[in-house]
């Protein structure tokens, strides 16, 4: 039982090798995927780490990485990716077996906005946040909601809110979305795992 972590733009971070860390303690292989190779670059804003990202890697080029990562898998993972990573799970769907991904779950997937024709053939669950600034979100939601195997949920907090180096950081709210992704149960079990993370993203947390 394999979990892959597509990390967002700052890549390989102290606090995601703590999720790994979790999931691997929950009794599963958990590798991480990140566009600059496994580097911990330590970037001091997302600016600066969004011009990274773009300069390195960019959309394509992460999304070619899931796909060769998830093709030589020796066993259907459970998939988990924040803002571009989820973002470049999402878009690898079309182009991946289904024999690939157990379930796909991703977090503030901004650039799904320009692949809202994927139609995904196992169970997806993407949690947005309260609003994106970039785009109407409503409308984005609304068309993915018509998608079978698809779930989707709203919290009321920012884009970045589970990363801690984000400044829309929300420490409470993060905690209890990793312990969701750290149970071996709803790993295993995508209907559950939707079930949890709706509950969650309905859920108002106090600081």
């Amino acid at each position: 039982m394999k979990v892959i972590l597509i990390t967002d733009i700052f890549g390989v971070t102290e606090h995601l090798l703590q999720i790994q860390q979790g999931i691997a303690g929950a009794g599963w292989v958990c590798e991480v995927l990140d566009p600059y190779c496994g580097v911990d670059r330590q970037f001091t804003s997302e600016p600066v780490a969004y011009e990274s990202f773009m300069a390195e890697c960019g959309h394509k080029q992460y999304c070619d990485s899931v796909i060769s990562k998830l093709d030589t898998a020796d066993c259907p993972c459970v998939v988990i990716g924040f803002s571009a990573g989820a973002s470049a799970a999402w878009k690898a769907l079309d182009r991946l077996s289904p024999d690939s991904v157990s379930q796909l779950i991703g977090f503030y997937p901004s650039q799904i906005r320009h692949h809202l024709a994927v139609n995904p053939s196992v169970p997806v669950s993407l949690v947005f946040p309260a609003f994106e600034a970039h785009f109407d979100l409503d409308a984005v939601m609304a068309s993915l909601a018509k998608k079978s195997l698809l779930m989707l949920s709203q919290t009321q907090y920012e884009h970045g809110f589970i990363n801690f180096y984000s400044s829309a950081y929300y420490k409470l709210a993060s905690s209890q979305y990793i312990d969701l992704l750290c149970n071996p149960k709803l790993l295993k079990d995508p209907n559950s795992m939707q079930l949890e993370l709706a509950r969650l993203s309905n859920k108002i947390l106090d600081r």
